[in-house]
């Protein structure tokens, strides 16, 4: 089965001058159990602008059904100035202590880091409600806009989906009950917020959806 989020997700995404965001097609172990590994990442690549994206989306989808895989993206923007100091940071510790193993990958770990986030006054940054149960999602929807969040997209996942919200005040949050990290409606419906709005652009999975 094909996950395709592809339409939706271009809507939530802003290229100002010296903006990326990154991309990375994961296999997992819990989707292909015969991985003598754990999770494989089998391709990333850093966009920054639609055209970019464009360019390399039959490149992801042919990864994705190739190896069973999904291809993940933060919609949450980069700034390219702040993650090459960060690399020129990584780098030269890595040096000083003569550590140099994978020190290729330096970049790709760096590229979802918090301290290289992009803002300005123009963008208005999100966050997320991961639902697990796709039963949930409508009732969660009209719960959380019910207290005062302002709902922007929702992205179905293999599961559930993921529930895009403008920045809002998390005292709003006080109002629904706690259960470990989740935060459960009165109907049993529950939801992680997450301020890492990384969600699913591609996935080729044998689960029906």
């Amino acid at each position: 089965m094909i996950l395709d989020n592809i339409d939706s997700i271009k809507r939530l995404l802003v290229f100002p001058e010296g903006v990326f965001y990154f991309i990375q097609v994961i296999q997992r172990k819990k989707e292909n159990p015969d991985l003598d590994t754990s999770d494989i990442k089998r391709y990333q690549c850093f966009i920054t602008s639609m055209r970019d994206l464009d360019t390399h989306l039959e490149r992801i989808k042919k990864v994705c059904i190739d190896f069973n895989a999904r291809a993940y993206i933060s919609v949450i923007p980069r700034s390219l100035e702040k993650l090459g100091k960060q690399c020129l940071l990584e780098y030269a510790k890595r040096v000083n202590n003569g550590l140099y193993n994978r020190i290729w990958d330096i970049p790709n770990r760096v590229a979802l880091m918090d301290d290289i986030r992009y803002s300005d006054k123009k963008s208005k940054p999100y966050r997320m409600l991961d639902v697990d149960n796709k039963d949930h999602v409508e009732a969660i929807i009209n719960c959380i806009k019910e207290i005062g969040i302002t709902v922007v997209a929702t992205i179905p996942t293999i599961n559930g989906a993921h529930v895009f919200v403008e920045v809002f005040n998390p005292k709003l949050l006080d109002k629904l009950e706690t259960r470990g990290e989740d935060y459960v409606l009165p109907g049993g419906e529950s939801f992680t917020f997450r301020t890492e709005c990384n969600t699913i652009l591609f996935a080729s999975t044998s689960k029906s959806l």
